[in-house]
């Protein structure tokens, strides 16, 4: 199973079902996985069905394409029971009704906050001007990736 470690260090835990007899995730079922996740993840920590985060091991967890690649890779490895992905800056909207009149009106307000809480969190982690990614390109990436949920 995955488990997701959110910022409270809630651990949440995934096992999707209907699998391969290898326990491999086939790719006609990749984007039911995904939903499957991401409902599961607003659902326990209830979240409203707008909400946007991202999911991070190595690389960002974005799409079912990237889950369907993790899971295989991690059956693969034979690496123990779980596999652990940490949730990283989320956005609560409050009413899925409001979600794309906000989404079109406030793209950009979003993409800067949310580039602002990336910039606090790789604070955090200690990195240097020098290893910074520039802002606009980490702006770039949260256009790209924004309303992924």
């Amino acid at each position: 199973y995955l488990e997701i470690e959110t910022y409270k260090k809630s651990k949440l835990k995934y096992r999707p079902h209907n699998l391969k007899k290898d326990g491999k995730m086939s790719e006609e079922l990749k984007n039911e996985k995904w939903e499957e996740l991401l409902e599961m993840i607003k659902r326990e920590l209830k979240l409203s069905s707008g909400s946007i985060f991202l999911l991070v091991k190595n690389s960002v967890i974005f799409d079912s394409g990237k889950l369907l690649s993790l899971w295989n890779w991690w059956i693969d490895q034979k690496t123990g029971h779980s596999y652990v992905l940490d949730m990283k800056i989320g956005i609560n909207i409050l009413q899925q009704n409001t979600y794309q009149k906000q989404k079109e009106q406030t793209n950009q307000k979003m993409a800067v906050a949310m580039a602002k809480q990336l910039h606090l969190f790789f604070g955090k982690l200690n990195i240097n001007d020098k290893g910074r990614k520039d802002m606009n390109h980490v702006v770039n990436i949260f256009e790209s990736v924004i309303f992924f949920c």
